[in-house]
């Protein structure tokens, strides 16, 4: 979704020459690369000797042999020159909200996917910082279209049920920060081009919650608002996991 998006981006930027790859679903200009593969990585960097690694790859179910087996391939055999921009996630879960880049991590719960899937881009993050030239972004709730301009899953399915006369219920009770897609792929390119080092929150909208944001795309799509019900119950306590954004702005 992000990565190949932010290909097509930068393939039409002067500056750059870009090499794209794949693993699961063919793509005729990427290259096929395995990066659980000691060989296929180590082939495909000295091939194309980057000096910049963007890591884009997700993979919910298996993140921890993305970031343990695939990550560390990447690292053994890049050049200690490279810079490394290295996709997150939002790594809080303690409530406060607000959260700063400097701020410690506390999503260390373990018995949910989401948590191992977030723990391991947490090690991800501390295997990126041993080199010298990295960039860390922690996006927020990404929302946007892809490339061939297809709204993202979460969206899509809002829209198929307005359609289709089908209530949604959203939560009101979790506060988040949003980033279109665009204004995301958009930092990754200024980062670059200004040679940023370090961790950045990125994102769009501060503060809301998926209920009013699913509200207010609604109404920018002209659609029936009347399907969109919040979800509440006694279970879901209210939850602020979003960003201070004063250094992305």
């Amino acid at each position: 979704f992000v990565g190949r998006k932010l290909y097509e981006k930068l393939t039409k930027h002067p500056l750059f020459y870009v090499t794209g790859t794949y693993y699961t679903k063919a793509v005729h200009e990427f290259a096929y690369v395995n990066l659980l593969n000691d060989s296929s990585v180590k082939w495909i960097i000295a091939k194309t000797n980057p000096d910049i690694i963007i890591w884009a790859v997700k993979d919910m179910p298996s993140e921890r042999d993305l970031i343990t087996i695939g990550l560390k391939n990447v690292l053994k055999y890049s050049s200690v020159k490279c810079k490394m921009v290295y996709l997150s996630t939002n790594v809080f879960n303690g409530g406060k909200g607000s959260y700063k880049e400097h701020d410690q991590p506390d999503y260390l719960c373990q018995g949910h996917h989401a948590d191992d899937y977030v723990i391991a881009k947490l090690l991800g993050e501390k295997m990126i910082k041993q080199r010298a030239n990295y960039v860390i972004l922690r996006p927020g709730v990404i929302f946007g279209k892809d490339f061939q301009g297809n709204w993202d899953s979460r969206i899509s399915k809002m829209i198929n049920n307005v359609f289709d006369h089908k209530y949604i219920k959203v939560s009101k009770r979790r506060i988040a920060t949003w980033v279109d897609i665009d204004d995301l792929i958009c930092t990754i390119i200024r980062i670059i081009e200004d040679n940023f080092t370090g961790i950045i929150h990125v994102g769009t909208v501060e503060k809301t919650t998926g209920y009013d944001m699913n509200m207010y795309l609604a109404r920018k799509l002209n659609l029936d608002t009347k399907y969109i019900l919040p979800l509440e119950t006694d279970e879901i306590k209210q939850n602020d996991d979003s960003y201070d954004l004063s250094l992305f702005r």
